[in-house]
């Protein structure tokens, strides 16, 4: 995995590039939500910040979106990628859990695309969030339900730093999600499992978007050369698999 300083631009710039499958996600979780006006929302690992954009426009001039993302790289192209006409957002570097220079009581809505999985401390993630919202502010987020046997796959043929990779995803049940609402106050307003499609042009595509993804976690080069072979063998053109994720939005209602 490449650490550097340039490593990480590098990763960052092509997820910046190929996020659309979580931008289109992230939209579809955005139209479930009656954004207003004034309104203040907290984006909980605001990536490289296409989305934190939509926020920003769906709030105007008069609302306020906080962007939170630990990862620094991410962080400073969000920043270069809104320098202009975006004044209402605010950008902070901080773990979910660990955040705590947010005046309590002062948002919204609590949004979030993909991130809670690779949060290992849930409750102090969902405590702080709640903390910050308002009563009756809502807590939106998407993620997977599970792990997806394909980039299981993938990830295991790395070895070490796949086994590592894999270790990162904390995952819940559907069951487990809403005992975990239940007995952290939080009120279910929407709950679906929607049926995950993931689609590449071809292999070197999909790799491109997993090392972005993965913040550089999955590197081509760690492939041995008999799996690399077998994999473009395998998928000479387009790539496909299917995951199920997990959407819901619930209401700060303790």
């Amino acid at each position: 995995m490449n650490n550097t300083k340039e490593g990480n631009l590098q990763h960052a710039i092509k997820y910046s590039k190929l996020n659309t499958w979580q931008f289109n996600r992230g939209q579809q979780l955005l139209k479930l939500l009656n954004i207003k006006r004034g309104d203040t929302i907290l984006d909980l690992g605001s990536g490289t910040g296409e989305l934190t954009v939509k926020l920003s426009e769906s709030v105007g001039l008069k609302g306020k979106v906080i962007a939170i993302e630990p990862d620094i790289t991410r962080l400073e192209l969000s920043k270069r990628n809104t320098l202009k006409g975006f004044d209402n957002i605010d950008f902070l570097s901080q773990k979910a859990e660990e955040l705590d220079i947010i005046s309590e009581e002062s948002v919204d809505i609590v949004y979030s695309n993909y991130v809670i999985m690779w949060i290992e401390d849930h409750s102090g993630a969902f405590n702080c969030a709640k903390r910050y919202l308002k009563k009756n502010g809502l807590f939106a987020m998407e993620l997977l339900l599970e792990r997806i046997p394909f980039l299981s796959m993938v990830n295991g043929l790395t070895g070490d730093a796949g086994r590592q990779l894999e270790a990162t995803f904390h995952g819940k049940s559907k069951d487990e999600w809403v005992k975990f609402f239940n007995e952290h106050g939080f009120q279910i307003e929407h709950l679906e499992c929607p049926k995950l499609e993931f689609n590449f042009k071809n292999i070197e595509h999909f790799f491109d978007w997993l090392e972005g993804t993965s913040h550089g976690a999955f590197e081509v080069k760690l492939l041995d050369d008999k799996s690399l072979l077998e994999l473009k063998k395998r998928y000479p053109k387009q790539v496909y698999f299917e995951g199920t994720g997990f959407q819901a939005i619930v209401k700060n209602i303790k």
